[in-house]
């Protein structure tokens, strides 16, 4: 504690709050909550930059046992998920039954993602080959 010329004392070296008293029970919680936050904060972004960055990574599932005629077509839902860690853009998924080809844009896959799309054949495909062909990176 220390005195100015004017006899007034100093109360940021005793740690007293200003008026001369001492933090109270609710202080003490705000500056734990405030630290606690604050370290939480830190660990986030160092664990957002050690985090092995994978790339997109596709699986192509055709849903023959989901597959059904309508009016005439044979429609085969085929499922593709993104297992990567990051979003894609522009996804074109290719699907061929060795005859014909049908191709589908998909806008945007984020990651863990899972979309079915229905593909309408002419007669029923025996084996499909479903595949990512090209897609973007952010």
């Amino acid at each position: 504690m220390r005195s100015d010329a004017g006899g007034q004392t100093d109360t940021r070296e005793t740690g007293e709050e200003e008026g001369g008293h001492p933090p109270t029970v609710l202080g003490w919680i705000v500056r734990l909550v405030s630290l606690l936050l604050l370290l939480l904060l830190i660990g986030i972004l160092v664990f957002e930059a050690t985090r092995p960055e994978k790339e997109v990574r596709f699986e192509t599932e055709p849903k023959f046992d989901e597959m059904r005629s309508q009016n005439g077509q044979f429609l085969l839902p085929v499922e593709v998920t993104n297992r990567g860690t990051r979003t894609a853009h522009t996804v074109r998924l290719v699907v061929s039954d060795g005859a014909q080809e049908r191709v589908v844009e998909i806008e945007r896959m984020a990651q863990a993602e899972s979309k079915t799309f229905v593909i309408a054949w002419d007669s029923p495909p025996r084996t499909v080959d479903a595949r990512i062909e090209s897609y973007e990176q952010p």
